[in-house]
């Protein structure tokens, strides 16, 4: 009876997420801005987008929802493990959701896999060891750029389709491994927009080479 409960539970819970995930890609699809409802979190103390985006960083390689949350409100923040944002695939949580969805390790559908194309159906803890804290991007990074996401591989950008007026800051290492022929390049670009003289992150954009 308890394994029931806990499964309708958990079942309602990750209805709500769904419900929520449909209703952000209603108001993306039809330009609708949502900003009006948007909480813009606790931003107090001013930083540059420069230092902003290494504080979530930071924040991020230590799966930090809580204190992520503090900053970043309930905003929705899409998940896109390849430059090219699929916006009829790619999860979109707050921070508040991601914490309970990793808490309870629930198994989210996060895109194609490149190559394979199977669906990339991980954990929280999962899809960010694998498409976002792949590499440690605060201190073996070769590049740290403002403004856009540059085009490096095969697959298209599209940042600035999905989020027209955003601001990258693209976190960049190069390849590393010789025997690799410069494919193991990564880089990670975190997406911005400015509301009321505050940066909100929109999404988290993983980035390498693809077939």
């Amino acid at each position: 009876m308890k394994k029931f409960f806990f499964l309708a539970l958990m079942s309602g819970w990750l209805f709500g997420c769904a419900e929520s995930t449909r209703d952000q890609h209603a108001r993306l699809d039809s330009g609708e801005d949502d900003s009006t409802s948007i909480d813009l979190g606790d931003q107090s103390i001013p930083l540059s987008l420069e230092d902003l985006a290494l504080k979530y960083l930071s924040l991020i390689q230590q799966m930090e929802w809580m204190e992520l949350s503090k900053l970043n409100g309930n905003q929705l923040v899409v998940f896109s493990p390849y430059s090219y944002v699929d916006t009829t695939l790619a999860v979109r949580l707050d921070f508040d959701d991601l914490g309970a969805a990793s808490r309870n390790d629930v198994f989210l559908t996060w895109g194609i896999s490149d190559g394979e194309g199977e669906p990339i159906v991980m954990t929280v803890e999962g899809y960010f060891k694998r498409f976002v804290n792949d590499v440690d991007y605060l201190s073996d990074r070769d590049e740290m750029n403002v403004g856009t996401m540059t085009q490096r591989g095969n697959s298209w950008v599209n940042v600035h389709d999905v989020f027209p007026g955003s601001t990258v800051v693209e976190f960049y290492r190069g390849p590393r491994n010789p025997d690799m022929a410069d494919m193991d390049w990564r880089a990670l670009g975190l997406v911005f927009e400015e509301r009321d003289d505050r940066w909100v992150l929109l999404a988290v954009v993983h980035n390498e080479w693809t077939i």
